[in-house]
């Protein structure tokens, strides 16, 4: 429903596309469509982890997964 709400009911088309490509279409197309905006995130988590950034996809909610590796890295890191 949310979904919905943000996207006034109009969804994207599905784009294949590269790293380097430029998007000619308006953002809120191309993001409307789910697989677009996973394959997004996909190819940020893959740049992130070939530059050394840790990266973790949420299956559901990531407000909960957020706040869980927010405080999994506090209990790791050495303060001073």
């Amino acid at each position: 429903m949310r979904r919905n709400r943000r996207s006034k009911g109009v969804f994207g088309q599905k784009v294949m596309f590269t790293p380097t490509m430029p998007l000619w279409s308006k953002k809120e197309n191309f993001f409307s469509n789910s697989d677009n905006k996973q394959n997004v995130i996909d190819l940020l988590c893959e740049t992130f982890k070939a530059n050394g950034i840790d990266c973790v996809n949420a299956l559901a909610d990531a407000d909960v997964m957020v706040a869980k590796k927010g405080i999994e890295h506090a209990r790791e890191t050495v303060h001073i």
